[in-house]
């Protein structure tokens, strides 16, 4: 598997190195050798170095503040080396400025392209232009656990602004000490009052889930579902021993063009030439159960057909179609289970078919098994148990029950949740529209093979590959062992750097590096995630 745009440390960082203007850097070097500089050179060379190198934060800070994010990190760090300079200290608070802008863009760069860079290839497992299109539309309200950790973050600036107080005011006043060293303590706490790597330790996570989640053709409802299917151990696939056939889409959508249309005209396209496209068109749902008569289209069976859809001339079909109606760039792809798409002499992508046999075949087990589910059941109603008698079933697979009415499942999904250990989570697996009872008794509501418009299901899989079920909920746990890690680093990084606030140590400088290399340690904690299962 082929990923590429991958975020990269050091790329971010020779990037950010040559942004910054040779100016800055000359002016670190003159605040570093400071000590040779008496008089007026040495406020200027300061100011020299915090206007060139921070003038991005200060802008940023200002927009903060109409915006009335009072509690923003550049408005913090602006503040406290601006009134660290005020005191005299002139060579820290210009320092302190020009550590935390190469830092702070260092950040910014590894936090974006850690929520944005995935590069789709075609090879990959479950591709399709249909799956990036679903993510633009994805729920965007955070987490619980994204909400927790904001709020905590908060808490935390909160309190260390009430600590700062009584470091600037009643300390000195009631043991009678220097009101200058205990206001550089307390500007040094504000440099690090900021939520710092808080704000990265389980937004990111979630968000490069849910592009590991796409890249392995699996489609999250919202970061809530994440968070919950992290405790999934137990997994009821509801059908057994039918074929199935779905479909991808490789390309895009014509304009104007809705899903259904395009798809109701790939139905015209497949009659007389393949009945498993047909199949597999009816299963998303938007074919009526008996195909009407073409208006105004041209069918050539076994080719493909040519209708016309509000004033343009929309043609699907093989490759052979294609090139007869002049369509350029049109790619080799060609075989039983490939339709081309061409809308107003432009060629707009294909449909790709595949076909699927059993839900619970022996690649899907051990798949699930790898994902540390503990039980695999199998539950038959209907006619799926009766195809289900000649099915061979996985000896790894110890609970079936089959013959069941939907009364007696829904029961029976009842009592397995039941059995279940406080915190841990049930899976139910299926096409996502048949049993929607049993759907509606999961906890977390996985589908296969089935469109997401059409689907209820809070994980989708709109290819028809079981195993990238298991590799979704898989990657929902190695986001929660993450989440718990960086959490780990950033409130280490903040008790250093209450230590190093209250025994006055390094500089506000010091305090800076820690929050920047906490925060740095956490976004490549995600990207380690994102290359392991990259290689698989």
């Amino acid at each position: 598997m082929k990923l590429e745009n991958r975020p990269d440390l050091l790329y971010s960082i020779g990037k950010i190195m040559f942004s910054i203007p040779m100016t800055a850097f000359c002016a670190m070097l003159l605040v570093a050798a400071s000590p040779a500089f008496t008089g007026w050179m040495m406020p200027v060379t300061c100011l020299a170095a915090f206007v060139f190198s921070g003038y991005e934060i200060v802008i940023r800070a200002l927009h903060a503040l109409v915006r009335r994010r009072f509690l923003h990190p550049d408005i913090l760090v602006t503040a406290a080396c601006a009134a660290t300079m005020a005191l005299g200290l002139w060579q820290e608070g210009a320092l302190g400025m020009a550590v935390y802008a190469a830092c702070r863009s260092v950040v910014i760069t590894e936090a974006e392209d850690t929520r944005n860079s995935v590069t789709y290839d075609s090879d990959l497992p479950g591709y399709s232009a249909e799956i990036h299109e679903k993510l633009l539309t994805m729920d965007p309200t955070p987490a619980p656990l994204e909400r927790g950790v904001k709020k905590a973050g908060a808490l935390f600036s909160v309190l260390a602004l009430i600590v700062i107080l009584a470091l600037s005011i009643l300390v000195p006043l009631l043991w009678r000490l220097t009101y200058r060293e205990w206001l550089r303590r307390a500007f040094m706490l504000l440099a690090g009052a900021s939520s710092g790597a808080l704000s990265f330790a389980a937004a990111n996570v979630f968000y490069k889930t849910v592009n590991l989640g796409a890249v392995h053709g699996v489609l999250y409802r919202s970061h809530s579902v994440i968070q919950q299917a992290s405790r999934v151990t137990s997994v009821v696939f509801g059908k057994t021993g039918n074929d199935r056939y779905g479909l991808t889409v490789s390309g895009c959508f014509p304009r104007g063009v809705s899903r259904s249309e395009l798809l109701l005209l790939a139905g015209f396209a497949c009659v007389g030439y393949s009945e498993h496209m047909l199949e597999a068109i009816r299963a998303a749902g938007v074919l009526p159960s008996e195909m009407p008569a073409p208006e105004e289209a041209s069918v050539r069976p076994g080719v493909g057909t040519v209708k016309t859809l509000r004033g343009r001339k929309i043609a699907a079909g093989t490759r052979r179609l294609m090139i007869e109606h002049g369509i350029p760039d049109v790619p080799e792809e060609d075989g039983p289970e490939v339709l081309h798409v061409a809308c107003a002499g432009h060629y707009a992508g294909y449909l790709r078919f595949s076909r699927s046999g059993d839900l619970v075949d022996e690649r899907a087990v051990t798949a699930f098994l790898d994902a540390d589910i503990d039980r695999i059941v199998l539950l038959g109603t209907g006619d799926a148990a009766e195809r289900s008698r000649d099915v061979q079933i996985d000896p790894r697979i110890r609970e079936t029950f089959f013959g069941l009415t939907e009364e007696e499942a829904v029961r029976k999904m009842k009592a397995l949740e039941q059995m279940q250990l406080n915190g841990e989570l049930l899976a139910y697996v299926n096409d996502g529209v048949s049993a929607p009872e049993l759907m509606n008794t999961a906890d977390i509501r996985v589908s296969v093979g089935t469109a997401p418009e059409i689907s209820c299901a809070d994980i989708l899989v709109p290819g028809t590959d079981t195993a990238a079920a298991a590799q979704g909920l898989k990657l929902c746990r190695d986001a929660r062992r993450e989440v718990a890690a960086n959490l780990t680093v950033s409130g280490a990084a903040k008790i250093v750097v209450l230590v190093l606030s209250l025994a006055g140590w390094g500089g506000i400088w010091a305090v800076v590096l820690t929050d920047m290399i906490s925060s740095l340690f956490v976004i490549p904690g995600i990207r380690t995630i994102f290359s392991r299962k990259s290689q698989k």
